[in-house]
Formats: structure tokens, sequence, C-alpha cells
């Protein structure tokens, strides 16, 4: 790709050149009279600001996804739920419990499943859950409960549990 670059110095038309060629990863130094390559410091300044750019952008979303119970939008607690384990997910993947409620996890998947609570999540996590088998869980402690799949651990979810 080629840019058109007129000359802007103050040397007469006359005497300047009326355009240049260059490339695209070209400047033109102040009087346009010959190309000048891109500097390592622009490259590097501009890599700078990508990496800025992403970085605040994480930042965002990690701060929003640790966002407390209390700033959740009010969802209806339910004293029992059920959790399906199908195509490796947890459906939902999120529930929003009384506190002394119920989760019965039911795994129609093929391969078995489990749903671990992760270190400090505070239940009983259901064992192996081979096909068609379901286990009841119990959760006594308010708080998000998060939990994932000890044979498949891309597998998450979470209860939310409330008094």
């Amino acid at each position: 790709m080629e840019v058109l670059w007129r000359s802007r110095c103050s040397t007469p038309l006359s005497q300047s050149p009326s355009s240049e060629r260059l490339s695209f990863f070209s400047l033109p130094n102040l009087c346009g009279e010959s190309p000048m390559p891109m500097t390592r410091r622009l490259l590097l300044l501009s890599g700078l600001g990508s990496l800025l750019n992403v970085g605040a952008i994480l930042a965002v979303d990690r701060w929003r996804q640790a966002s407390s119970v209390a700033e959740r939008d009010p969802v209806e607690a339910t004293a029992a739920a059920e959790v399906i384990i199908r195509g490796f997910q947890y459906l939902p993947s999120e529930v929003t419990l009384k506190r002394g409620g119920k989760v019965t996890f039911t795994n129609l998947d093929s391969t078995p499943h489990t749903a671990t609570p992760v270190e400090g999540a505070q239940f009983q996590g259901t064992g192996r859950l081979s096909r068609n088998e379901s286990k009841a869980v119990v959760f006594e402690v308010a708080g998000i409960q998060d939990y994932f799949c000890d044979i498949h651990p891309s597998m998450v979810g979470r209860i939310v549990v409330v008094d």
C-alpha cells in the first residue's frame, strides 16, 4: 500500500517535488523531501499503548467478576434446585439458594462427573456421578460456593447461598 504525500515545507513549490510516494511503514520528515523510516521508539510506544489498553480491559473485567452477593441483582432464592450435567456443563451454571437449601446434581452425560467444592467452599461434594446418577447436596453456609468437576476441571459452577 502506498500513501501519496505532498510536501509542506517552506521550500518554494517550483524547487520541491509535487508529490512523493511513501511506503505504508514510512513517515515524511518535516519538509516532506524524503521518507523517514518509522523509528523503533514509535513502534515501542504503540506496542506499549496496546498493552495498556488490554491491561485496562482485563482489570475492568476482573473487577466486575469480583462483585459481592450484595451488589448482584436480586434473584429469588429457592429452597431446592436441580443442576443437570449435560454436554460437559452444569445447567444452570449458577443457582441462588436459601441457607439450608438442597441442590440435586444429575449427570446426563455418558462420562462420569463430580461437583467438587473449590478450596474455601463449604459444602460436601457429590463424589463421582455415573450416567443418570443423582446426588442431593445441602448448603448450610451463606455465601458464594463455587464448584468444579474433579475429572474435567474446565467445568465450573456456582451456588449463591443467601439467608
